[in-house]
């Protein structure tokens, strides 16, 4: 377990540059999310697709090409409403406390700094509803908390590197915002002192400050897009981190969303290509093969025999193919037979 949750940032930067043109990704969906709610909903379906394959163990970059923005929207819009929930739920606990505590400053603190971990349970919970591709998935607790107390300490590293890639990337926007903006601020604010002390009529300063303001319009625009490439930026890092996380629970071995999890164990990347690349979110790549059940050297005679009863969630077939992931699985088969797989 120690070498799967060593070096967080790193893998989850390896697989972010793997391609060539992988800053295209970050452009275009910083543009993204300019478009109201769909826009949104689509960058974050698309980030939770990506964190999908990796923790199924698929060691890809994000997809450039032939990329199915319904899909995406779809698979966002299903990881939003449980999460929307759990935000409401929080909330209310969050104000039930200070109200209870008379916003100790103490107690607002240590509420914060649990927040930042609420923050990655709640990344953690949106991938494991795009893995099964049921909304239903984000409504059981205690199966991530579960998964915590499996792995508190590569947990806790999840939380430590977002928060500070969280951190610094706040320090850069407020160097920009200052940059950029506050020269005009300033300039804005000497023209109403000069207006006042030197008795320019108000139709001279009036005419000063639209002109500012004006040309701060276009410096606006590149200040937000620039935010929104750095939202983009630590959201792929950080569900990436939260998807090399959920791997090492196995994913290939789970069963229905109501099954237990199998135990924690390092799970090794595939790489290879299929045949038949698949439509989709997807990059060209398979899924990690399902374990095989163990089967006898040699088998007896077949003798007549009472037919089996019928399962109904049978077990993977044992077999060598490997079979390739895709986003297009329908919820409603999904949701209750296991993770999404086809």
């Amino acid at each position: 377990m120690a070498s799967e949750s060593a070096g967080y940032y790193g893998r989850a930067w390896a697989l972010l540059t793997k391609d060539k043109g992988w800053i295209k990704t970050i452009l275009v969906a910083a543009i993204a999310l300019w478009v109201p709610v769909a826009g949104i909903l689509g960058v974050n379906g698309y980030v939770l697709e990506w964190a999908r394959l990796t923790a199924w163990g698929v060691d890809s970059a994000p997809k450039q090409k032939n990329v199915q923005v319904g899909e995406c929207i779809k698979s966002g819009w299903r990881a939003f409403v449980p999460t929307f929930v759990w935000v409401c739920v929080w909330g209310a606990v969050n104000y039930f406390i200070s109200v209870l505590f008379n916003h100790l400053p103490i107690v607002e603190l240590a509420v914060n700094v649990l927040g930042i971990f609420i923050g990655v349970a709640f990344m953690v919970n949106q991938i494991r509803v795009t893995i099964y591709q049921s909304m239903g998935a984000g409504f059981q607790p205690v199966v991530i908390a579960n998964m915590i107390k499996a792995d508190a300490k590569g947990f806790a590293k999840v939380a430590g590197i977002f928060t500070l890639m969280q951190l610094i990337i706040g320090i850069v926007f407020a160097i920009i915002v200052t940059v950029a903006i506050v020269p005009t601020i300033v300039s804005i604010g000497a023209n109403a002192y000069d207006a006042y002390f030197y008795s320019y009529s108000d139709r001279m300063m009036m005419s000063h400050i639209i002109s500012a303001i004006t040309g701060l319009i276009p410096v606006i625009l590149v200040v937000i897009y620039i935010c929104c490439m750095g939202e983009v930026f630590s959201t792929m890092i950080a569900y990436t981190m939260a998807g090399l996380w959920v791997r090492q629970f196995n994913v290939p071995a789970w069963g229905d969303m109501h099954a237990p999890l199998p135990a924690v164990t390092p799970y090794q990347p595939v790489t290879s290509a299929p045949a038949n690349p698949q439509q989709g979110y997807q990059p060209v790549a398979q899924d990690p093969a399902y374990p095989q059940s163990a089967q006898p050297a040699a088998q007896p005679a077949p003798t007549a025999q009472p037919a089996p009863a019928v399962q109904s969630n049978p077990a993977p077939e044992a077999s060598e193919s490997v079979e390739t992931i895709s986003l297009s699985g329908n919820a409603s088969q999904h949701g209750e037979e296991g993770p999404s797989q086809q």
